[in-house]
């Protein structure tokens, strides 16, 4: 998890390169709507293209049920890293990556 700070600078770089906007709200002004742009989608989509490419050619021999329990054996590691090391985290949240 990253701070409110670190989300509100990646989500800048993101509007400041015409990914995503934000709307905000008339009835209560504290509230922003995201919207992504018509570039965002495309190159979420790219990214999304990507991944499946990665995952076809680093993990060829595992099934979907496979590749989803290594995919949650890894979050968890993640997730207790993250935990036990908290400079690491909000390193990793200044850097852009959540």
């Amino acid at each position: 998890m990253c701070s409110t700070g670190a989300m509100t600078n990646g989500l800048d770089r993101l509007e400041e390169s015409g990914y995503l906007r934000r709307e905000y709200g008339t009835a209560d002004r504290r509230s922003v709507l995201l919207v992504i742009t018509a570039d965002g989608q495309k190159i979420a989509t790219r990214a999304k293209e990507a991944r499946g490419a990665l995952y076809r050619d680093l993990l060829p021999g595992l099934s979907m049920s496979e590749r989803k329990a290594l995919a949650g054996m890894l979050q968890r590691m993640l997730t207790e890293f993250e935990q036990s090391h908290t400079t690491f985290r909000q390193v990793t949240c200044r850097s852009g990556a959540s």
